[in-house]
């Protein structure tokens, strides 16, 4: 009788070939990866920095006021630059 009756087989794979070798291509300066994809220079102006807000003197918006000093009073509201 066997020491151990529950003999599992090896979990590696046995017959694994190392003699093929790893060939990987030269870099090459007319490969499709190195083509430029950069515009052509422009001088005409952007359309968002054509149409930008121009600066106003609307007053900021007021301060936060509570009536009793609790922090959870105070509800954060973003300032209306319209």
């Amino acid at each position: 009788m066997p020491a151990n009756e529950y003999v599992w087989p090896p979990i590696v794979a046995l017959d694994v070939g190392f003699d093929a070798a790893v060939t990987e291509p030269l870099p090459s300066a007319t490969s499709p990866a190195f083509v430029a994809v950069a515009a052509e220079p422009s001088a005409t102006v952007f359309a968002p920095a054509a149409f930008a807000l121009l600066p106003t003197a609307t007053p900021a918006a007021p301060a936060a006021v509570a009536p009793t000093p609790a922090a959870s009073a105070f509800t954060p509201v973003a300032p209306s630059l319209l």
